[in-house]
């Protein structure tokens, strides 16, 4: 297997599992959710923060098969091309007006932090190497000629029926053995309130289970998992409609934190805080597009953000996504300044 820039391609590996999933075919661009979700036939999906002209929602579609790459792993060098410390601490007084004049409960800041390899990268060896890093994640790689090159490590569902009908309201953030404060449990629990509330209203039976503490690499996240009941194709569509996206990645208000963040970010996510994944008649295995970047050529772009409440600090917010963009430097041998944690 290698990798060919002209050929479209998803390869994807589910958490705690050891098949390798691959896709190959012709990528097809909608201009909403809705229209993504609405053929039955199973395929590979791909959908941006918010929808625009140039990262509009792709599926590719064909047939899916197992695979066993046979990759060897390589160890690129990397070196960060500049900090964006004093835009991120810009941004973040501007977030903190917004949350202390009341306009929302919780506004999530995002950064972008580029890369610079001395050689080429080979996106295969980097997915190898993610697969081998990262067992517990969602790990995927997606390329079109329109999209670019994708790869990302996610920790948190979107919606999922492997093994029973679920979605998680994944929030809060530690280093791992820490101890949770009051910021992040109210911040999880804004998610698991938006999660509840949207799923009710699209007339879902749930199960709420206790919310716990999860591994994500190194770091812990508050998790609170809803099992549903068997939904019919369209139920299951609508709740992908009404969760994308959550609290967890835009704020709350939904609508309005949506609507700040794409006026005032100073970058745009694309398909970073998407979701990806596989979706289909009675199969649905989309996740929220986390801890990933985009790579072309000898460039890469991680991107990672973090969630603020009326109390946060910056240098701790700064910290925050400086430690998630960790889980994406610890593929690559990195020299040079780093993220200033």
């Amino acid at each position: 297997m290698h990798f060919d820039p002209e050929r479209s391609f998803a390869l994807w590996r589910l958490p705690r599992e050891r098949q390798i999933f691959h896709l190959a075919g012709t990528p097809t661009a909608f201009d909403s959710v809705e229209a993504l979700l609405a053929s039955r036939e199973r395929r590979f999906v791909f959908a941006p923060f918010a929808i625009t002209k140039d990262c509009p929602p792709i599926a590719l579609v064909g047939k899916i098969e197992t695979v066993e790459p046979k990759i060897v792993p390589a160890d690129f060098e990397i070196e960060a091309l500049g900090q964006n410390r004093e835009d991120y601490f810009g941004q973040f007084a501007k977030f903190m007006q917004a949350l202390k004049d009341g306009k929302f409960s919780k506004i999530v800041l995002s950064r972008r932090e580029c890369f610079f390899a001395t050689d080429s990268v080979d996106p295969l060896q980097i997915f190898q190497k993610a697969l081998e890093t990262y067992e517990n994640a969602f790990v995927y790689l997606f390329h079109t000629p329109q999209t670019g090159t994708w790869l990302g490590c996610s920790p948190e569902i979107l919606l999922s029926s492997q093994g029973a009908w679920r979605t998680v309201a994944l929030a809060g953030t530690r280093e791992q053995g820490g101890a949770w404060d009051l910021k992040n449990r109210r911040e999880q629990a804004l998610v698991a309130d938006f999660v509840r509330e949207r799923l009710c209203e699209a007339g879902l039976q749930i199960c709420e289970e206790k919310t716990e503490t999860v591994l994500a690499g190194t770091l812990e996240h508050l998790k609170t998992e809803f099992f549903l009941n068997p939904p019919s194709f369209e139920q299951a569509a609508r709740a992908v409609k009404i969760l994308h996206p959550t609290p967890a990645v835009a704020g709350t208000p939904r609508d309005e934190a949506l609507k700040f963040i794409l006026e005032h970010e100073t970058f745009p996510r694309k398909y970073y805080a998407g979701f990806v994944g596989e979706w289909g008649a009675d199969v649905a295995r989309l996740f929220v597009n986390l801890r990933c970047m985009r790579l072309e050529g000898k460039t890469l772009e991680f991107y990672a953000g973090g969630g603020l409440l009326p109390d946060s600090l910056p240098e701790a917010e700064w910290r925050e996504t400086a430690i998630k963009m960790e889980t994406l430097g610890r593929l690559f041998r990195c020299y040079g300044p780093r993220h200033n944690l």
